[in-house]
């Protein structure tokens, strides 16, 4: 997807956090937890994500591995987009700060 402020320019100061819907997958080691940096031109993907219910959350700033916590995902899930992943299909969720 793109990631882009409220004046459409690329938004590429934040984080993109990606995080299962379903509370009882946030664990430190799970692999459907995914953070990125928009590149230059606000573009941001990931590869390989188990199919499923997820959520994306913007954040301007974050501690190594806090993201990983149960309690940093709880912060940003009210915030957070809904976003399904279906097995072999690609997905595209494109973002803008309101």
């Amino acid at each position: 997807g793109t990631f882009s402020s409220a004046s459409g320019q690329a938004a590429t100061d934040y984080y993109v956090v990606l995080f299962p819907a379903e509370r009882s997958l946030w664990h430190e080691r799970s692999p459907r937890l995914r953070i990125m940096r928009p590149a230059p031109d606000g573009g941001f993907s990931t590869r390989d994500l188990l199919p499923g219910s997820y959520r994306i959350a913007a954040v301007t700033d974050v501690e190594e591995n806090e993201w990983r916590t149960a309690a940093f995902l709880e912060s940003v899930f009210d915030s957070s987009i809904a976003v399904t992943v279906v097995d072999g299909q690609i997905v595209r969720q494109d973002i803008r700060i309101k």
